[in-house]
This record gives structure tokens, C-alpha cells and sequence, in this order.
């Protein structure tokens, strides 16, 4: 059975499309290039805030809705508009908050693409080096919740034990009114329970115009089975574990050898 053409392709950003070395590759730069000339719309979907991505999204001329904060916030490229986004609920956020600074963990809370954090420690250092904006210094961070957040970060940079002590109370605390998980090692993410990166990819696919049998999904992280889920055709990177692996239709190749432009190329190129 022929599956039908591709129209839509929704890629993660870290360990995905970008490399370890947290770049762009010669190939996946040409395959998304390929397929834009083809018609087809390119959705990232990240956890990270759309600032994080909107240098990447003017250098490739993307003009569909952006996925990003795990698929709280949809964001229209040409105008920088919020397309929709949804927030945690300000006594959720205050707990997460509380808790975290009894842990000793060190937090982030994003905003409308502003984040703050208590203070510019190691963990925030190595934040920084995934390209993240640096956040400004909030030592009370309850005080930033006029606004409800989009989402909160906790990072226990190589410290084991208390990344693992603090996922198992956070989850124990609030895991039945937040979604809580892991996106890149030693991060923990903490987003509005409606929410996820295959709701996101259902609203843009909704607001384009495509069925889900037209979309091709391509991740390597937890957060991004939602989005397998609500796509067509999925596809893991081999640098995903298997718990993401089991979910997807197929696998490609590593983020450090262009999987992306792979994917793409046997899923969208062949048949556009």
C-alpha cells in the first residue's frame, strides 16, 4: 500500500536536526531546502523557547507554524506572533517553585521568551551552551508569576542522585497536574498537562490544512513520542533510546550523520 505524500514534516532540534556540536549539517541543510522547494511545510518542535529558534528558522525561510516550550506555545514566523499558547496554572508553578528550592535544583521559569532564575551558577553555564539566552537574575522567583508560565526547566547538571531524588518528588508532588519529563540529560521540563508536542502538531496541522496521514515526525526524545503519535510516519534517530525507538515507524541515522536529510529523503524527497 502506497502511503500518501508528505506535506508536513515536524523535526526536534537538539540531538535531531542539530548535531552534538549543537549545529545545523551540510546535509540536513540541503534536504530541508529540497523539501521547502517541494511545497513541504517544516515544523520544528522543541522544548526550547521560539527565541532559541528564530535565528535557525530565518536562515532556513520557514513560514510555517513553530513548535515551541514542548508544544505550549505555537508561533507564526512572519509576524512573531503567538498562534496559541497555553500556561501552568500560577499555584502549579508557585509549588514547582517551593519544591525545587527545598531540593537545592536549580529552576527556570520561561515566560514570553523571558526566563529567570535565581542566580548565574554552573547549571545555567551549561544551559547557555545549547545556545539558550541568558536569563535574567530573579532571587525571588514567585515574584515573576503575575504571568503564568509557559513552562519551568530544573537542571541538575552531573549531579546523578539529585537529578533522580528530584524527578521522583516532583512527579510525586505534582505529576498528576503537570506534565514532568526528561529532554536533554540532566533537564527536567515541567508543562501545562493539556499540553504536549503532538497536541501542538495537531493545531498546526489543523490550521495548515493537512491530515495526519500527511505528516512525518522526527524526533529522539521523550517529548517527541506525542508527536509520533500524531503523525502519519514517524522516525527515531539512532541516537534515541528505545524506549523513543519503539514508537516510531522507522529509524535513521545519528544526529551526528545528517539523519534528518535521511529521513526526508526516503520519506518526502522520493515521492515529491
Amino acid at each position: 500500500m502506497t502511503h500518501p505524500a508528505i506535506r508536513l514534516v515536524a523535526i526536534d532540534v537538539d540531538g535531531t536536526l542539530l548535531n552534538s556540536a549543537h549545529t545545523l549539517g551540510t546535509g540536513n541543510r540541503h534536504a530541508l531546502q529540497a523539501a521547502l522547494a517541494a511545497g513541504v511545510h517544516i515544523t520544528l518542535a522543541t522544548g526550547r523557547q521560539y527565541v532559541y529558534i528564530a535565528p535557525l528558522v530565518a536562515e532556513l525561510g520557514l513560514h510555517s507554524p513553530q513548535i515551541t516550550s514542548s508544544g505550549a506555545v505555537i508561533t507564526l514566523p512572519a509576524s512573531g506572533e503567538m498562534l496559541h499558547a497555553d500556561r501552568i496554572a500560577r499555584e502549579d508553578a508557585a509549588e514547582t517553585i517551593r519544591l525545587g528550592e527545598e531540593l537545592g535544583i536549580t529552576l527556570v521559569v520561561v515566560q514570553n521568551g523571558k526566563t529567570y532564575t535565581r542566580e548565574i551558577n554552573a547549571d545555567i553555564e551549561h544551559m547557555l551552551t545549547y545556545g539558550d539566552p541568558r536569563p535574567h537574575v530573579a532571587p525571588d522567583l514567585l515574584a515573576t508569576l503575575d504571568l503564568p508560565p509557559t513552562n519551568i526547566k530544573a537542571i541538575a547538571y552531573r549531579q546523578d542522585e539529585l537529578y533522580a531524588r528530584a524527578e521522583a518528588e516532583f512527579q510525586r508532588a505534582l505529576g498528576s497536574r503537570l506534565n514532568i519529563f526528561r529532554s536533554v540529560p540532566y533537564y527536567l521540563e515541567f508543562s501545562p498537562k493539556s499540553i504536549s508536542k503532538g497536541t501542538a502538531l495537531r493545531r498546526v496541522a489543523d490550521y495548515v490544512g493537512i491530515a495526519q496521514s500527511e505528516i512525518l515526525a522526527i524526533g529522539d526524545g521523550h517529548n517527541d513520542i506525542a508527536m509520533f503519535e500524531a503523525a502519519g510516519l514517524s522516525v527515531a534517530m539512532a541516537n534515541a533510546g528505545d524506549d523513543v525507538k519503539r514508537h516510531a515507524t522507522a529509524i535513521t541515522a545519528h544526529c551526528d550523520e545528517d539523519g534528518v536529510a535521511r529521513a526526508i529523503e526516503r520519506f518526502v524527497l522520493r515521492s515529491a
